[in-house]
């Protein structure tokens, strides 16, 4: 079960030094693409995993020196696990704040087409 991070081949060191003369942050976007459910579940349920996925994006970030993470985890489980969500959402959060990182949650609207409520609400990190 450990984790695989892709992407980092198309990393464009140039292109960063460009446009970080600008004064502009690069946060690149994690996804969890193709996890299943028991995926989700057994990182809920095992802290070594969730200590293991912080030191990968942590260290990720320091490697490809980048300056954080816009991390979109929240609507993949379609308003699921609120409560374990949240807390491996404020562990990473707490990890890049230690570090000077931008930690970004990407989350789905607050409402939905006819007044639905969304997945996520204020209640969720209150």
């Amino acid at each position: 079960d450990d984790f695989l991070l892709g992407g980092a081949h198309d990393v464009d060191a140039g292109w960063m030094k460009e446009v970080r003369e600008h004064g502009t942050k690069i946060v690149p976007r994690v996804l969890f693409d193709r996890w299943t459910g028991q995926n989700y579940v057994s990182l809920f349920q095992d802290k070594d995993k969730q200590q293991a996925l912080k030191e990968l994006l942590l260290n990720t970030v320091h490697q490809l020196d980048v300056d954080g993470i816009v991390l979109e985890f929240w609507s993949q489980l379609g308003g699921k696990a609120k409560a374990q969500i949240s807390s491996i959402v404020r562990d990473l959060s707490a990890a890049f704040k230690a570090k000077n990182y931008i930690f970004i949650l990407a989350i789905p609207p607050p409402v939905y087409q006819g007044d639905v409520e969304g997945m996520f609400v204020g209640e969720d990190f209150a």
